[in-house]
């Protein structure tokens, strides 16, 4: 199977994981929590995940008789480990701070203590912070590259860059599965590369973002190609331009909303998305019951020179630094594109690219004015909850989560309400509040929602389906990612 990038590491602790990582992920390792075709989250590895009255706590029991690659047993002391562990991670712990303590109540269960009531909280154990590491792994100072878990798939070896294989799990707890011998994972930063490997045979399938590889495929008779162009009960990631309201000019709201009057977004979906993904004005789509029109400034030539002219008269000109992750075709072009747009309101822009380990730590840094950006993806917006909170923004020159450093009270109070509410058409208008103010603030420039897919030929049979252990229906191909235990090579 090919991947459009490599991660740092396979531990879900302490590694970055990107779409790469979660495949990798769903290979080796089970998640606590699955989601359902409609997107509610079921237990999986969990047996019972159960709140407390007023959602303060939340109890996670485990399913019996269950092991590690390792032969140890998944226990509440192992439990205790991981979430310990992604409480005090660098990486996950920010989207965790809500938790005050875990503690084990029996053999096999942990309960969860909140310091505010968390509604939402198994989604997040759907999440990165979900997917369970032997308790070997975690100690080890080597486990990142050596994962250890209780999934359908035993780590064999990886080469950075080159191939992670992974065989089948003989003791898996599910019975009769996986049906796959084993699964080999090759990365393509290139996705021509990708492209040209699917046409000749040395790729079975492959995950894919770049707009022109779907297109390409979807057209090919040979291949099966599953995307989430035409609708998906999950939250799709968005494609946009992240800018830093942190400091000057883009601190100025009036130059913000210059740039987004100044924006032709269906242009830039035209040519660097190949016309897929609707054109956005928020963080969610039509047809979500998150979605309301949110008042997003359109495209007024006019009013964007009258708000650059205004700027300029009092501050001076208005340059900034556009930037792209280095080798992302799409990228550089939807730049390109944007660095013309502006051009033609006053407004100048270079164009820098960095590799993208140091573009995503200088943006959580605050060195960059206006970044080219995908995220937002989820099955329930609390899981935004730290890159749009104010509980993580931090001054330039320390990691912020709220990357773009937009501090709006209203947003805070009104994601506050989506977490700790359990009233389902509360949590639906403050999340549409959330939205309008975001429009209002502009740390956004939002462009179309992003499109992922799996091409595969027709031997890869079943990858749109899965099953929770006892026999109902799970979610399929979401994000460019999907389980692999139910899925065979035909002949």
């Amino acid at each position: 199977m090919g991947t459009f990038s490599e991660v740092d590491g396979i531990d879900p602790t302490a590694s970055a994981w990107d779409t790469t990582g979660y495949l990798y992920g769903e290979a080796i390792f089970d998640p606590l929590v699955a989601f359902a075709p409609d997107g509610t989250p079921k237990p999986y590895l969990a047996e019972a995940i159960t709140p407390s009255t007023d959602y303060s706590s939340w109890t996670i029991t485990l399913r019996p008789g269950i092991a590690f690659h390792d032969g140890t047993p998944l226990d509440a002391d192992a439990l205790l480990l991981n979430l310990r562990k992604q409480i005090d991670s660098l990486l996950t712990g920010q989207a965790l701070t809500n938790i005050a303590g875990v503690e084990k109540s029996g053999p096999l269960s942990v309960v969860v203590n909140m310091h505010t009531p968390w509604v939402p909280f198994p989604y997040y154990l759907a999440d990165q912070p979900g997917y369970i590491a032997a308790p070997s792994m975690l100690n080890d100072p080597n486990g990142a590259s050596h994962p250890v878990g209780t999934g359908p798939f035993v780590f064999e070896k990886w080469e950075p860059n080159v191939e992670l294989t992974v065989r089948a799990n003989p003791h898996y707890w599910r019975p009769g599965l996986p049906y796959l011998d084993g699964i080999s994972f090759r990365p393509f930063v290139n996705p021509a590369a990708m492209g040209a490997s699917l046409l000749s045979g040395a790729l079975d399938s492959a995950s894919s973002t770049d707009q022109s590889t779907i297109l390409s495929f979807s057209r090919d008779s040979r291949f099966v190609v599953v995307d989430d162009a035409h609708g998906t009960v999950v939250q799709p990631d968005a494609n946009c331009i992240i800018l830093n309201t942190g400091k000057p000019p883009l601190d100025d709201l009036k130059v913000r909303q210059a740039l987004a009057h100044a924006l032709d977004k269906q242009a830039i979906v035209n040519v660097a998305f190949a016309g897929l993904g609707a054109v956005s004005d928020g963080p969610f789509v039509e047809g979500s019951e998150w979605y309301a029109p949110t008042g997003y400034p359109q495209l007024d030539l006019a009013k964007a020179r009258s708000l650059i002219a205004a700027h300029v008269a009092d501050k001076g000109q208005v340059h900034l630094s556009l930037g792209v992750p280095a080798g992302d075709s799409t990228y550089t072009q939807i730049a390109e594109l944007v660095q013309s747009m502006w051009k033609k309101i006053g407004v100048t822009s270079q164009i820098s690219q960095a590799e993208m380990a140091s573009y995503e730590l200088d943006a959580a840094m605050g060195n960059f004015d206006a970044d080219g950006w995908q995220q937002f993806g989820c099955d329930d917006p609390d899981e935004n909850y730290v890159w749009w909170s104010t509980d993580s923004l931090h001054r330039e020159g320390q990691v912020s989560l709220n990357v773009a450093r937009n501090a709006d009270q209203r947003i805070q109070d009104a994601l506050v309400v989506g977490r700790t509410n359990p009233d389902r058409s509360a949590r639906v208008e403050a999340y549409q509040k959330v939205a309008r103010y975001l429009a209002e603030d502009l740390p956004y420039l939002w462009i179309n929602r992003s499109v992922s897919a799996v091409i595969a030929t027709p031997a890869v049979e079943n990858f749109n389906a899965t099953t929770f252990a006892d026999g109902s229906p799970g979610q399929g191909v979401s994000g460019g990612t999907f389980r692999f235990s139910t899925t065979w090579l035909g002949r």
